[in-house]
């Protein structure tokens, strides 16, 4: 083998193991895939503190060896955070014969406890949900929508296991099977956080958790993946399409006009989070054509008629309407009329209810149907018809667990943050795919009522905003995030914050990247709606709009590199007025003006 040592920060490479290619990203195994079926999503060490904090790894001494269809890398990693201390080797090789190996053999430095240090496979639903499998030898199924974090006896419940090997049946290639080595493994499935993927993981939940670990203790852990059986067809329905690894070929990315949105794409909107608005601001949010406003008060706050007041004026000076998420108590109904006797019929786009005391793996982590009631009766006495629902302000893994009581709620609402799990742009943009099959889930607990995601921020909604929110990163997400909700049928959509370090306008009064991205969808609810379909997902996403006011194709690189893309389906005048091959650089946002009534 070809011998090479490279830093762990690296551009990911494309390796083979025999019929198998996957993408080499510093230590972990992401997309390996057999032609164009994705099998695995990404195969990973974890290092989780007591507070399921992760304790990223240090890599040293990188090697890695290959050839044309197999490959070994060597790497020493070491974990450090508080009193943790844990250093491990690793070992990854690829055979020619199809077979893929990931090894941890570590020990810890220091006496510390953690609630997991261990190996995780990562599995695309694409070509995992709803099929056949094996569970050690007995038959089971992942399923197709989110499954709920259950408890039992207080404990949290897996979808799947414990169990040390996994065989999934395939059309082609027959049955891909996973062993597990030195602990039993089980499976969650991570959309719950709108993660992409079903998590394999080690050491079951039901024994507890922090686990204590004295200096020296070794851990040892193996996943071995292999493939078995004939081949019955060629082509596996409804399997997850490969990815393209960056510089994999020199090809072009193939964008197809889809059929038209059934339902009008959600109305967009930003919140409030911070005090003054810079100069400028007002009108740089006004010209993003916001539909609303988000401001969070708490009933009892004796500050929260004074916040509704200056959110009320921001509202109106950038012409928004309110998203009032309201935090309360029971027997509350005074604070309560105050603030609705401070504003004005026709100014609110919705009120949404969550309990002031909401806590995960409580009753209340999920709006209570009698604090529901309460506020509809005081804002019903105040003239005020919006609509007033909740659903969970925890995130939706806490509404799917305790979901709400049937017809309770006139909306549905939650919050999405696509780095519980990991936070690297990679796996942010996979997030994009979880968020349609999120949708659908809530749809079956809360028929016919309006789904509204709010709010959408990189970092948890009460942490400080993450500094990507302001950078073209985030603009391009925001434009994949806005389709793949309005591809669901989502009603509304509430993304980051409207000024400051995470904000559409900076402290200083200037727009951001997501200020542009948004201002681009501006308008989107007047016309025919047509998403583009690439043919390598994670590469891009797009939509053409057809409209008598202001017709456009707006298309964001959702990668780190630069994107070839070619378009189908667009007609001749269009074609025209876009012109042939397009080159986007990393995270671009390209909008064209089309011809109106084309």
């Amino acid at each position: 083998m070809a011998y090479q040592s490279f830093p762990a920060g690296s551009s990911p490479l494309e390796l083979r193991a025999g019929p198998l290619r996957v993408m080499l990203d510093g230590i972990d195994l992401r997309y390996v895939s057999y032609g164009e079926i994705e099998l695995v999503r990404r195969l990973q060490a974890a290092v989780r503190d007591t507070d399921w904090g992760t304790v990223p790894a240090q890599v040293d001494r990188l090697e890695l060896e290959r050839e044309d269809e197999r490959f070994r890398l060597r790497f020493e990693a070491r974990h450090r955070g508080g009193p943790l201390r844990f250093a491990w080797r690793g070992t990854v090789e690829g055979s020619d014969s199809g077979r893929i190996s990931y090894e941890l053999d570590g020990s810890a430095e220091s006496d510390f406890s953690h609630n997991r240090i261990g190996l995780c496979a990562l599995l695309p639903p694409e070509s995992w949900a709803g099929r056949l499998l094996e569970v050690d030898g007995r038959r089971a199924e992942l399923p197709r929508l989110v499954a709920p974090q259950a408890l039992v006896d207080g404990v949290e419940e897996p979808v799947l296991g414990p169990f040390q090997e996994l065989r999934l049946e395939l059309a082609n290639p027959g049955s891909l099977r996973l062993r597990f080595s030195g602990d039993r493994f089980e499976i969650e499935d991570q959309r719950n956080w709108s993660d992409a993927s079903f998590k394999a993981y080690s050491t079951p939940l039901a024994l507890g958790y922090p686990h204590r670990v004295a200096a020296g203790g070794r851990i040892r852990q193996r996943i071995e993946l292999s493939l078995g059986g004939p081949p019955r067809r060629a082509v596996t329905p409804g399997a997850a399409r490969r990815p393209l690894p960056p510089g994999a070929d020199d090809g072009a990315v193939t964008l197809t006009v889809g059929p038209a949105l059934t339902s009008a794409p959600p109305a967009l909107g930003t919140r409030v989070v911070s005090g003054p608005w810079p100069a400028g601001a007002a009108e740089r949010l006004r010209a993003a054509g916001l539909a609303h406003l988000r401001i969070d008060l708490a009933a009892d706050d004796p500050e929260a008629g004074e916040r509704l007041r200056a959110a009320l004026a921001s509202a109106t000076a950038i012409e928004a309407d309110l998203e009032l998420a309201l935090h309360v108590r029971e027997a509350e109904a005074a604070p309560l009329r105050d603030l609705f006797a401070t504003l004005p019929a026709g100014v609110v786009a919705r009120i949404l209810v969550f309990a002031a005391d909401a806590a995960e793996l409580e009753p209340t982590e999920t709006t209570p149907s009698a604090l529901v009631g309460l506020v509809r009766r005081l804002a019903r006495g105040a003239g005020i018809v919006a609509p007033v629902g909740g659903g969970s302000s925890l995130g939706f893994v806490a509404l799917n667990r305790t979901r709400p009581s049937p017809g309770s709620l006139e909306t549905l609402a939650f919050p999405v943050c696509p780095t519980v799990h990991a936070a690297d742009e990679r796996s942010i943009v996979e997030t994009l795919s979880a968020q349609p099959t999120m949708l659908e889930t809530a749809r079956t607990f809360a028929p016919g009522a309006p789904i509204a995601v709010t709010p959408i921020t990189l970092a948890a909604p009460d942490e400080p905003p993450d500094r990507r929110q302001a950078t073209q990163f985030a603009a391009a997400w925001a434009v994949g995030c806005a389709i793949a909700l309005a591809t669901a049928g989502a009603a509304s959509a509430t993304l980051f914050e409207a000024t400051g370090p995470g904000g559409l306008v900076d402290a200083e009064g200037a727009a951001a990247p997501t200020h542009a991205a948004l201002a681009a969808l501006a308008g989107w609810t007047e016309g025919t709606v047509r998403p583009l379909h690439a043919d390598r997902r994670f590469t891009a996403s797009g939509l053409l709009l057809r409209s008598t006011a202001r017709p456009r194709l707006l298309i964001a690189n959702l990668t780190a590199g630069p994107l070839a893309l070619r378009l189908d389906g667009l007609d001749p005048a269009e074609r025209e007025a876009v012109g042939g091959r397009l080159e986007l650089e990393p995270y671009a946002v390209f909008e064209a003006e089309l011809p109106a009534g084309a």
